[in-house]
C-alpha cells in the first residue's frame, strides 16, 4: 500500500450475499486525519461545518416538500412578485426571448 490506508478484508456478518467489509486501522486512520487538517482543532471544526450543512439540506429538503407556498419558494432561492409564476406555455416565465423557438 503506497500512501493509502491499510484495510483488513473480512465477510460480512450480516449477509454472505454482501460484499466483504474493509477495516481500517485505527491508527492509520488518525494519522491520515492529522496529516489532513493538521490539528485536533481543526479536524473538530470541519465536523462541525459538514454537520451543519448537512442540517442545512434537510431543512430545505423538508420545507421543498412541505412547507408553505412562500417557504417552497425561498428553499428554491425564488424570491419577488413574480417568483414561481409560469407563462400561457407552462414555462417559467424569464425575461427576453422570442418565445417562437423557430430561427428564420
Amino acid at each position: 500500500a503506497s500512501g493509502g490506508l491499510g484495510c483488513i478484508k473480512v465477510p460480512n456478518p450480516n449477509d454472505a450475499r454482501f460484499g466483504d467489509m474493509s477495516l481500517y486501522l485505527r491508527t492509520q486512520v488518525e494519522e491520515l486525519s492529522l496529516a489532513t487538517w493538521h490539528s485536533d482543532e481543526a479536524l473538530f471544526l470541519e465536523k462541525e461545518r459538514r454537520s451543519e450543512e448537512r442540517l442545512k439540506r434537510a431543512e430545505r429538503k423538508r420545507l421543498m416538500t412541505k412547507g408553505t407556498l412562500e417557504e417552497k419558494l425561498a428553499a428554491h432561492g425564488q424570491t419577488g412578485p413574480h417568483a414561481g409564476k409560469r407563462t400561457r406555455k407552462g414555462r417559467k416565465a424569464a425575461g427576453g426571448g422570442s418565445g417562437g423557438g423557430g430561427g428564420g
